[in-house]
């Protein structure tokens, strides 16, 4: 994920079945939400919701496939998990606003930061 924050032509291809994954792992293991998925969903936020206004050339059906992810676990989230991952997200995204070598732009990030 960072390659592609962090450079104009990074290639896209490897999004794509780290997002079938989790939601592989979202739709038949909820229960047993690890460290491993929480620290991917908010780069599934980023995916689904950052990267098409930053990259409008993003295949639509990655996008799709991210933020179905994306609201798949919120649905199923608790409240204490659903805090926990959006902080985590909202972090993410100041600090990319506050790194001036990030990719995106800061009206991109500030777009999904009103997304919350």
């Amino acid at each position: 994920m960072d390659d592609i924050l962090y450079t104009a032509n990074a290639p896209f291809t490897g999004l794509v079945p780290v997002i079938e994954l989790t939601l592989i792992m979202l739709s038949n293991k909820y229960e047993r939400i690890g460290d491993s998925l929480a620290s991917v969903l908010p780069n599934v936020f980023l995916v689904g919701y950052l990267l098409p206004v930053t990259f409008p050339t993003l295949d639509a059906p990655t996008i799709d496939t991210a933020r179905g992810v994306w609201d798949l676990w919120v649905s199923k989230a608790d409240t204490e998990l659903l805090s926990i991952l959006s902080g985590l997200v909202k972090e993410r995204l100041k600090d990319l606003l506050q790194d001036c070598s990030a990719y995106p732009q800061s009206v991109c990030l500030l777009t999904c930061l009103l997304r919350f």
